[in-house]
Order: structure tokens, then C-alpha cells, then sequence
């Protein structure tokens, strides 16, 4: 075999290799060299991709360059992408604000009242579209991040008379956790109407899990009843990983 086990390839010697200038070529020879060089052009990576490595490749301290984002679990991922899921929130300024989209969600309008319903990226990702909800400002978040981080702003008014307390509570996908427990409170609101109209508005930020597909579940409830009008208005702000 042409290769040495430390990655040269070495033509064997015979009446054909190196040739000599009227030399007869011999028969035997002449496919010995060929099943030499052919098993060398096969246990050769082919730059087209259509086959496959069979052991580990050491690049030599080399760069691999021009590389493409990875999309399996075990494809190779470029900085960028590395950067992308690090530590720490990470916001896409591209539309000039301080959120990654210009698209929220009132959770007030969207969801049923006393119930966890789903928000997750639409079906134009390729894990997106399982939600109860498709929300798209959730589309450019990397797939596999641990959480995002949303700006909730709270409105209310009410004229009954009576307390109310708005409160929004978020857990990730699959998750069991219950509502009404402090790991899972977002944001709320209190007020108290009376002969006239009260209206309170709050303003949170809140980090929230996610599952592996970027889906995380919502919930709205009030006490004693629902206010005369408002809106929970979430915006995507960031995300990142543990």
C-alpha cells in the first residue's frame, strides 16, 4: 500500500514506476502500480463530498475557512454561531431599537384567560410552527438557547370598584411549574377602581426558559375580575444560554 501511516503517498517501484526510456513495460507490473495508486485515490478524501472520512482529521494547526453555519446537532458551527449561544444576552439591533422585533404579543387580546398556551418561532424556521401561538420575532433566535429575555409593559384600567390584580406568568415548554409561584411570575399589575376610571400602567423585563425549540409557555390571570380594558404587550428583547 501506497500510504505510510503517517499521511505520504509513495509510489511503489517497478519496471513502470519510474518509467525508463525503452524499457518493456510488464504486464504484472503495470497492475501492480495501478491497484497501488488506485488504493491510494481511495483511502483519499474526495473534495466533492461523496465520501466520508474514516478516522480523525488532524488539521495540522490549519484553519478550516469559508465554512458554513452548522444545522444538525453534529455539525461543525462557525464562530459566529459559537458567539452567538455564549454566555450573556445577546440582542439583534438590526431594526435600530433596543428589541430584536418590531412584533409582540398581547397576551391580553391572544390568550385564554386561566390557561398556559404556548409561543413559539413560526413554521418558517425548520423547528418552528409546534406553538399554540407562532410569534416570528422569535425566528432569528439561534436554536438551543436556554432563554430569552422579553419587555412586558402591563395596562389596566377598571371602574368596578374592586381590586384587580393582572398577573403574567411564564414557563418553558414541557415544563410542569404552576402558575401563581414566584419561579414563574413575570409581570402584574394592582388596582382598584372606583367612581371614576384607574388606569395603571408597569413596565418589566424578564428572562424566560425555553424548550429546544425555542417555545416557552404564557399565562394572564386576574382576581375577582377581568379590568374594563387593557394589554400585556410583550417584546422580544434578547436571548442567551446558561
Amino acid at each position: 500500500m501506497a500510504w505510510n501511516g503517517s499521511g505520504t503517498f509513495s509510489r511503489i517501484s517497478t519496471s513502470v514506476s519510474p518509467a525508463t526510456t525503452g524499457t518493456t513495460i510488464d504486464s504484472a507490473d503495470m497492475n501492480t502500480y495501478t491497484a497501488d495508486v488506485t488504493t491510494g485515490i481511495n483511502s483519499a478524501l474526495a473534495k466533492n463530498g461523496e465520501n466520508a472520512a474514516t478516522g480523525d482529521l488532524d488539521i495540522g494547526g490549519n484553519l478550516i475557512t469559508n465554512l458554513d453555519d452548522g444545522v444538525a446537532d453534529d455539525d461543525a458551527a462557525t464562530v459566529a454561531q459559537v458567539n452567538a449561544v455564549g454566555e450573556g444576552t445577546f440582542v439583534n439591533n438590526a431594526n435600530g431599537a433596543p428589541n430584536i422585533s418590531d412584533t409582540s404579543i398581547d397576551i391580553y387580546a391572544t390568550l385564554t384567560v386561566d390557561m398556559w398556551e404556548s409561543i413559539g418561532p413560526s413554521a418558517a424556521v425548520a423547528w418552528g410552527g409546534t406553538a399554540d401561538h407562532d410569534w416570528t420575532a422569535l425566528d432569528s433566535v439561534p436554536e438551543g438557547v436556554d432563554w430569552v429575555e422579553v419587555r412586558i409593559r402591563s395596562d389596566g384600567e377598571d371602574t368596578s370598584g374592586t381590586l384587580i390584580a393582572l398577573n403574567t406568568w411564564a414557563r418553558a415548554t414541557g415544563s410542569s411549574q404552576a402558575a401563581n409561584i414566584p419561579q414563574t411570575r413575570v409581570a402584574g399589575i394592582f388596582m382598584t377602581g372606583a367612581s371614576g376610571s384607574l388606569r395603571v400602567n408597569s413596565l418589566n423585563t424578564a428572562k424566560i426558559p425555553v424548550d429546544g425549540s425555542n417555545r416557552f409557555d404564557l399565562y394572564w390571570s386576574t382576581v375577582t375580575s377581568v379590568p374594563t380594558s387593557g394589554e400585556i404587550e410583550v417584546v422580544l428583547t434578547g436571548y442567551g444560554t446558561n
